[in-house]
């Protein structure tokens, strides 16, 4: 391989890479709902995480989902079943029916032994009245002790 083919080919692979997400760990666990609630008239948990007291998001789902691997997609508020909202900056951010957002949102790990969670939620939502985007990729948020308790409550 030539010397300009290796270039080419780190330059494209450097490109490729830089357009992945890397995990994002900047947010941290508010804290989660410890009282009965529903959604869509069943019951419901809300995890509230963000970076700051002003700078956060509630991510609510159904309890009967709260399990490892349970996973949820939502664009343009295609499901009802989960809900998302933050608080940014001043603005309150949604996903829209009208507007290009979505969720991803995943509990990849759930362990009742060791009384640890954690979430994965990627999101694009609409700034309301502002018409500005919030976006995050790949946030990871861990649940332990009293939020776990919490989060897993029937």
């Amino acid at each position: 391989m030539s010397v300009f083919s290796r270039s080419i080919l780190l330059i494209s692979t450097v490109i490729a890479a830089s357009n992945a997400y890397a995990v994002d760990e900047s947010m941290k666990l508010i804290g989660v709902t410890d009282f009965k609630f529903t959604l869509r008239d069943k019951p419901a948990v809300s995890i509230h995480f963000g970076e700051s007291d002003t700078n956060h998001c509630s991510a609510t789902v159904q309890r009967s989902k709260v399990k490892q691997g349970y996973t949820v997609s939502s664009s343009k508020r295609s499901n009802a079943d989960f809900s998302i909202e933050c608080n940014w900056d001043g603005n309150y951010f949604v996903e829209s029916s009208n507007h290009l957002t979505f969720t991803d949102f995943s509990i990849v790990t759930l362990d009742k032994k060791s009384k640890t969670a954690s979430i994965m939620v990627s999101f694009k939502l609409l700034g309301l009245p502002s018409n500005t985007y919030l976006e995050r990729h790949d946030v990871i948020v861990p649940i332990s002790g009293k939020h776990f308790q919490s989060l897993t409550m029937k």
